[in-house]
């Protein structure tokens, strides 16, 4: 019975990275070890470490064992945990079709456990995965599923999770309005209870974006956000903190690209640090559209060519065509109109390409929108209907209680 608590305990443990035993010493334990309940248990810190080191094949093999060795002890929890740690290696590697099996497989058996907190976590992360993958409509669905669950726990934590992945999803699509109001709901609940540290960097992060793009301020926030990560010493928060107030300076009216070019050098020197290669292109032409704006057309020209480098590698195709935009620009203000106009034939497809991607992202986020809407409109009905049937039932009661007083006074007048 100890040992099930203390394993229980463990399994509570492991997602949190609180276990920094090195690999020989687990696959020693590992070797040792006749329980079958324990060796599942070492086959999943295994599978972690594994994943951690993006080595995804060796994760699924160790993850596997873990999830044979949790159903042959009878052992669902531990089974569960296991097809977990499956998901986060497959997505770390960016195999997001396996991971999607492993997530649902988890789910089932958190249902049969009917752990309702697991349940809400598991659909959370499919949404994540959903959201990852642009099948944002399932993934508005199970984020509903998830913060619902979490409602009914009490679990203002998670809610805030769930709030912050919402204002991240309509971000995306951009429908900036409703991405605002999903990270001010987690704001409110951040003002009111304890929450995840890492939170407060990306809610202020997120309500200073929003706010940016929507020209209604957003430096107060984005200062907060700075403040939290650097708190955390979270040097790739503090980054992207860095890289919003840039922008911020750079579209405030009017622009101060002094300061703004102060916060993108500080942002770009985070990113190169970590080999960030999809925030490196983007803080690159960043920089080089500044240097244009100050009048340093020499380093504009040579950060705008490192910068569409470092996108081609990531593939970002919005950054390349603002470097290309900007190129062209100089070269007219230079007299090269030739190297201009190659320069406008390259953004004007890249142009073309994004303005496709925008469409589907315009659709995706009308379908979004109507999906709320509808669910909105049902639990509003739901809610009315409820209502309805309890003041139906206190007029019963009271008819029933009228007519049983009327029955009292009439058997007291007959005696």
């Amino acid at each position: 019975m100890l040992q099930k608590i203390v394993l229980n305990i463990l399994v509570v443990l492991l997602p949190l990275g609180l276990f920094a035993s090195d690999l020989d010493s687990l696959k020693n334990e590992l070797k040792y070890s006749e329980n079958d309940s324990l060796r599942s248990f070492l086959c999943s810190l295994i599978s972690r470490k594994y994943a951690d080191q993006y080595e995804d094949s060796l994760a699924e093999v160790y993850g596997l064992n873990a999830v044979k060795l949790a159903e042959h002890s009878g052992d669902t929890e531990l089974m569960a945990k296991g097809y977990l740690n499956l998901f986060i290696a497959k997505q770390m590697v960016y195999k997001y079709d396996e991971s999607e099996k492993y997530i649902h497989e988890a789910l089932k058996l958190y249902k049969a456990l009917d752990d309702t907190f697991n349940i809400a976590y598991s659909y959370r992360n499919l949404a994540v995965l959903q959201s990852t993958t642009t099948k944002y409509s399932q993934a508005l669905s199970n984020y509903y599923l998830s913060v619902d669950l979490f409602k009914e726990l009490d679990n203002y934590k998670y809610q805030a999770l769930v709030y912050v992945d919402l204002g991240r999803l309509f971000y995306d699509l951009l429908g900036i309005e409703e991405s605002l109001e999903y990270y001010e709901k987690a704001r409110v609940i951040l003002d009111t209870c304890d929450c995840f540290s890492f939170l407060y960097t990306q809610v202020y992060n997120g309500i200073g974006t929003c706010k940016t793009d929507l020209q209604i301020g957003g430096e107060e926030e984005l200062l907060k956000a700075l403040n939290f990560a650097t708190s955390r010493s979270d040097s790739m928060s503090m980054a992207v903190a860095f890289n919003n107030l840039g922008n911020y300076y750079s579209t405030k009216t009017p622009p101060d690209y002094v300061n703004s070019t102060d916060y993108y050098n500080k942002a770009y020197t985070i990113f190169k640090s970590r080999k960030s290669q999809q925030q490196i292109g983007g803080s690159l032409v960043n920089l080089g559209v500044n240097y244009t704006n100050l009048g340093d057309t020499a380093k504009a020209i040579e950060y705008l060519d490192k910068g569409i480098k470092a996108s081609k590698i990531a593939n970002q195709e919005y950054f390349m065509r603002n470097a290309y935009d900007q190129l062209s620009k100089i070269s007219i203000n230079q007299g090269d109109y030739k190297q201009a106009y190659e320069f406008q034939k390259i953004q004007y497809e890249l142009q073309l390409s994004l303005l496709g991607e925008e469409k589907l992202r315009a659709v995706e986020l009308q379908k979004v929108q109507l999906d709320n809407l509808t669910t909105t409109k049902e639990n509003e009905f739901l809610k009315r209907e409820q209502e309805l049937s309890n003041s139906e039932m206190e007029s019963l009661n009271a008819k029933n209680k009228v007519f049983t007083i009327a029955i009292i006074i009439i058997s007291v007048l007959l005696v």
